[in-house]
């Protein structure tokens, strides 16, 4: 059993935290109106931050339940429900809490929350898939870090609202 995530993972995993990163950087920049230059049309400006966690996280999140149906899918019996079962609450969660709370244009910390606290449940089903063998060897490996950085940068996110 391989216990290290292959190179490519781990590549495509840490770029995939760069927004995150930048998320969690931005929203404590530039807390008054800052509007581009005539004809400038910049990737990111200071008060983008929590949007980007907000939006960035949403989709990742979505991504992240798709990985546990593939883990789902994997199962020896497919006639024994549970594992789909448990692949399908994520998305549920993030339908009822998080994609609501951005389509009522809830307070971003509430989005921010319904975030970190999906991103450590899905830490808890992640060990579940594999204590079943249905997740690679190496998904904690690589899960947990990345998991560690993601409830950073929206925890600091939070925080930016509040100071």
């Amino acid at each position: 059993m391989i216990k290290r995530p292959p190179l490519f993972a781990i590549l495509l995993t840490a770029a995939g935290l760069l927004p995150f990163i930048a998320g969690a950087v931005l929203s404590f920049a530039g807390k008054g109106e800052t509007i581009p230059a005539d004809g400038s049309y910049p990737l990111m400006v200071g008060q983008d931050g929590i949007g980007i966690l907000c939006t960035y996280g949403l989709v990742i999140f979505s991504y992240m339940c798709g990985c546990f149906w593939g883990f789902a899918s994997k199962a020896p019996n497919p006639n024994k429900p549970l594992p789909y079962i448990i692949a399908v609450l994520p998305a549920l969660y993030a339908f009822f809490y998080i994609g609501r709370s951005l389509l009522a244009q809830a307070q971003h910390g509430d989005v921010l929350l319904h975030l970190t606290v999906g991103f450590t449940a899905l830490l808890v089903l992640d060990f579940w898939y594999q204590k079943i063998n249905l997740a690679p060897a190496w998904w904690m490996t690589l899960r947990v870090p990345v998991t560690c950085v993601v409830v950073l940068c929206l925890s600091l996110g939070s925080f930016s609202l509040t100071t």
